[in-house]
């Protein structure tokens, strides 16, 4: 029988009442009542709440008390019984849980849209349905294998995109089982036990290089691209007149470009090697017939995408690659030299590498920042202080006049360069 009584409780005004046994009424200034049990395991002092009165009453408070006190007796820390009783009982989320968890972590993170619509793809319905519903405990090295193995030889491409997408998800879930759950999880998608089983990675497919017409067919290219009044064909202007990849094109705003000095500049998240670029913008040095493209298309409100459909959304790829395939006709007449396919939008990048490669006299240097590839090594790039912008302009003026040759034209080259 402890010391406190039910009317004691009621009255009790701020301060501590013991009832016995480590049983203690803490009342604070404001009147509120709370329950603690005082114990000592390993030589050390704690303090256990037991809750609030009078939603715990004294029988209550008595009853907690005599079951840790029974704890303790067994040799258990009654917190940490009750803090891995509470672990036990929350719920193990599913692997769809987790799977939606990773994909926000990663769009809040700026994950880039194409790579986030197939982060979605590859943790969606049409590869891990049939553990959408599963505890992401239960999932094992097996069940990856078994998911993995028939995609190993239908689709391997697919297979190869989804193993670091399931990594991903279990690599969550581990934390969370740990931190959440008390529960030691083993991440399934773990290489070395699945090499162990048998598997191994797809072969990684290649199509090769982009079909590329030769350089020396761009002026006819160009004067069919300008014949047409196509939105698509100012795109695809200006990615043959800039040699910028498509996405920079697609997305490129009236705010990015200077237009005192007819300098473009594309930030890190529309350039392919951001990261080894140490996210620094891009400057691309616009010729005439680039900037007078630019211009034209230039938002009223002197901001926003140059290029955008009636709704203001962004054109995709498909929309340059489309038109260009229209003016290219069936069969094609403009063609890869060495595969015999049709070219396509990117490559006009290696025809522009190849033009310059073979008749251009500029520095390496030059012609790699022309192309927007990192110069240099880490500690190469740590003391170099300069994109060569002027150089590049002279470049792509020439680059300019080749595409779209005009009667009289002289050719511009560096100083102490020469034919």
């Amino acid at each position: 029988m402890g010391i406190l009584s039910d009317t004691t409780v009621r009255a009790a005004k701020a301060g501590k009442y013991e009832d016995g046994d480590g049983l203690r009424l803490v009342v604070d200034k404001k009147g509120n009542k709370r329950w603690v049990f005082r114990f000592q395991v390993c030589g050390r002092r704690k303090e256990m709440g037991l809750g609030s009165y009078p939603l715990i009453k004294i029988a209550d408070a008595r009853r907690l008390a005599s079951e840790a006190r029974a704890k303790i007796v067994s040799g258990t820390d009654p917190i940490a019984a009750r803090a891995a009783r509470r672990l036990n009982d929350k719920r193990i989320p599913t692997f769809k849980e987790v799977a939606d968890l990773v994909v926000a972590a990663e769009e809040a993170k700026g994950l880039p849209a194409k790579s986030l619509a197939q982060l979605k793809r590859y943790l969606g319905p049409g590869y891990v349905q049939q553990w959408f519903n599963r505890s992401v405990n239960t999932l094992t090295s097996v069940d990856v294998m078994q998911l993995l193995a028939p995609l190993r030889k239908e689709k391997p491409e697919a297979c190869r995109k989804l193993y670091p997408a399931l990594k991903k998800v279990f690599s969550n879930a581990r934390i969370r089982l740990r931190d959440e759950h008390g529960i030691e999880f083993v991440n399934p998608a773990n290489w070395d036990d699945l090499k162990a089983m048998g598997y191994a990675a797809p072969d990684r497919l290649t199509r090769g290089s982009h079909p590329s017409a030769h350089y020396e067919a761009l002026p006819e290219i160009m004067a069919a691209i300008r014949t047409s009044k196509h939105k698509a064909a100012r795109m695809l202007e200006l990615v043959i007149l800039t040699n910028v990849r498509t996405d920079a094109v697609r997305f490129a705003k009236a705010d990015d470009i200077d237009w005192d000095s007819k300098v473009w500049i594309i930030p890190p998240a529309h350039l392919k090697d951001k990261k080894t670029r140490g996210l620094k913008p891009f400057r691309v040095p616009l010729t005439e017939r680039a900037f007078e493209i630019a211009r034209s298309f230039k938002p009223e409100s002197g901001a926003g995408l140059l290029f955008t459909h009636d709704d203001g959304k962004a054109f995709s790829y498909a929309f340059m690659l489309n038109h260009l395939n229209a003016l290219n006709g069936n069969p094609a007449k403009w063609t890869d030299m060495a595969s015999g396919r049709a070219i396509v939008v990117h490559g006009f990048r290696g025809s522009f590498a190849t033009w310059c490669e073979e008749t251009q006299n500029f520095p390496t240097n030059v012609l790699r920042e022309a192309m927007g590839r990192v110069v240099g090594n880490q500690v190469d790039r740590v003391y170099r202080h300069t994109d060569l912008l002027d150089q590049r302009r002279l470049l792509m003026d020439n680059w300019e006049r080749h595409c779209l040759p005009i009667e009289g034209n002289v050719v511009s080259f560096p100083k102490g360069k020469s034919l």
